[in-house]
């Protein structure tokens, strides 16, 4: 899924499975420029990043480009691959939030992320 711009705007995905996605940035959802997104209760799973070229690649769920904010909450991310962040890549002051499950049974996993030394940045909010 790539995504570009929401201008004023947020874009709120939920209750989606993306699954054995497989691109050079972020297996499932490359997110590029001027983009507010809210991802909720979804689920993250067998997504690929590669690279041919030896570039910036990575995310092997998200990747998360050029000022852009995203908030997950209730979301799964289980066995994406990339060599750099198996799950979520933030480069180019980026901003990642991630909130704390909202209601009893929810829950958020992950296992990697990867921030690129540029004024990208992430948070766990309560």
């Amino acid at each position: 899924m790539f995504i570009d711009g929401t201008g004023d705007g947020k874009l709120v995905v939920a209750r989606m499975r993306l699954i054995n996605g497989y691109q050079g940035y972020g297996g499932a959802m490359y997110i590029v420029t001027a983009t507010t997104i809210d991802i909720i209760s979804c689920v993250f799973e067998n997504n690929v990043a590669y690279s041919s070229s030896g570039g910036q690649y990575g995310g092997g769920a998200l990747f998360i480009f050029q000022g852009n904010t995203v908030t997950i909450a209730d979301s799964i991310f289980q066995n994406n691959q990339s060599p750099r962040g198996d799950d979520i890549y933030l480069y180019s002051s980026a901003t990642l939030l991630l909130a704390a499950p909202t209601e009893p049974g929810m829950s958020l996993k992950y296992e990697e992320i990867y921030i690129h030394e540029d004024g990208s940045k992430y948070s766990i909010c309560r």
